[in-house]
């Protein structure tokens, strides 16, 4: 079943590059991901803990604010990454200081999710309302990464 889970990430990513040519929603969608690596890179820190909240969109990112705030209440010694899976809430929230570092969700492709684990090495994992990724959800679970959706 994840075999052709893959091929149809690996499928559904290359028609988005397409699509994206003629659908300037579409052009921001891949073009955030294409700089993701480069801002994770530039930005982490390599000695703190980062506790990751994903979240699809802006709507989600405002349901998940209070448990963002309570985390960093909780848990001062560790930072906060937001993703988004949308362009509108990234674009809206990409400055907002609930916190330390916000950026797009890269596509759930396995080569994709071990190098944005590999960068973050995230101590938490939370996953706001029904996302759900399978390769995401694998590999944190293959590292023992704690996670709540």
């Amino acid at each position: 079943m994840y075999f052709l889970y893959n091929l149809l990430i690996l499928i559904s990513w290359q028609a988005l590059k397409i699509v994206a040519i003629f659908k300037p929603k579409l052009r921001l969608f891949v073009e955030g991901r294409k700089g993701v690596n480069a801002l994770l890179q530039e930005r982490l820190k390599q000695d703190d803990n980062y506790i990751w909240v994903h979240t699809a969109s802006l709507g989600e990112f405002e349901q998940g604010l209070p448990v963002i705030k309570a985390l960093r209440n909780s848990y001062p010694n560790h930072r906060i990454l937001v993703t988004f899976f949308s362009p509108s809430g990234y674009e809206v929230k990409k400055n907002s200081k609930e916190a330390d570092l916000i950026t797009y969700l890269p596509f759930d492709s396995r080569r994709k999710v071990k190098n944005f684990l590999d960068r973050v090495e995230p101590v938490l994992a939370i996953f706001v309302k029904y996302e759900i990724w399978p390769n995401y959800l694998n590999e944190l679970k293959r590292r023992k990464i704690p996670t709540i959706l």
